[in-house]
């Protein structure tokens, strides 16, 4: 699989899509917060005051870093996929070169290649799957298609497997109907796919460690919405949150030994980090003793 430098990102972004200028070698804590009534996009290092990433009229959620930080693409509420240069704040909007559906959830193959949901609603059902698009080659191609819908893709550290939700609705006449989410893998070098937790939850949000062993999600396997860990050889769980609120939204971060998270405990939704081996959970609180609301945490790689 391959992996750009910074530089061949940026003559990537430069010719194909037609910005210019430097891109930034890393990134820190990104995720959207609701300031002033709107959904923005913000980067958060300690120590700092939380930076606005982009200028948008509209809401915007799903930040993905690129593999060598020099790009963040993400959704705006009106389905639409754009990609920005940290480093620079320019921005161009993807979605007017495909003509199928709505996106979301965007996660990058490589620095070439990213990967997307796509939604295409037909009332009163509603499918997805995924695909990715080629900067280089300026194309969009299918990749996992199967029975249901699948959505929230993320792909491993080296780029050879993504991990994926898969949901299917079962119908049963005078009972309603019952939404069951799985955790697939499906292998970007084989094409084989690997169910990865079953059962009648909702296991959804998947995030791979950067070793590429294990898998962080979030559940309602408790009654509630939880952070669990999957071991991907093995299949065990292991439960990482537990307390009163909804626990969503895992990122895992580039060391491997911290997992950012959304948690609904105070009332609202709040940024906490866990630390995978001592359990220890801290808040954040970009910013300050203001109640902010905070969803989609990621991490530059």
């Amino acid at each position: 699989m391959r992996h750009f430098t910074v530089l061949s990102t940026w003559i990537l972004f430069f010719v194909l899509i037609g910005f210019s200028g430097a891109v930034s070698s890393s990134a820190g804590l990104v995720f959207v917060a609701n300031t002033d009534a709107r959904w923005e996009l913000f980067e958060y290092r300690t120590g700092q005051p939380p930076s606005r990433l982009v200028e948008e009229p509209s809401d915007v959620r799903a930040p993905a870093i690129s593999v060598n930080s020099g790009l963040v693409a993400y959704i705006t509420s009106d389905g639409s996929l754009w990609v920005s240069a940290i480093a620079t704040r320019q921005r161009k909007k993807l979605a007017s070169r495909f003509t199928n559906g709505q996106y979301g959830h965007p996660t990058w193959l490589n620095d070439d290649e990213l990967a997307y949901t796509t939604y295409v609603v037909t009332p009163p059902t509603e499918d997805s799957d995924i695909y990715v698009y080629s900067f280089k080659q300026r194309k969009q191609r299918l990749l996992v298609k199967h029975t249901g819908s699948q959505d929230f893709p993320s792909v491993s550290r080296s780029g050879e497997q993504i991990a994926y939700m898969s949901s299917v609705t079962t119908l049963v006449s005078g009972f309603g109907a019952t939404t069951t989410q799985q955790l697939w893998i499906a292998s970007l070098r084989t094409g084989q796919l690997d169910q990865l937790t079953s059962g009648s939850f909702r296991d959804t949000r998947p995030s791979w460690s950067p070793d590429e062993k294990r898998i962080a999600f979030s559940s309602d396997r408790d009654g509630r919405p939880q952070i669990w860990i999957v071991d991907v050889a093995t299949k065990a769980l292991t439960q990482l949150t537990t307390g009163p609120g909804e626990n969503t939204d895992p990122a895992w971060s580039p060391d491997g030994r911290q997992i950012a998270y959304i948690s609904t405990a105070s009332g609202h939704r709040e940024l906490n980090v866990i630390d995978v081996d001592t359990r220890k959970v801290t808040t954040l609180h970009p910013f300050g003793s203001r109640p902010v609301e905070i969803r989609d945490p990621a991490w530059g790689k």
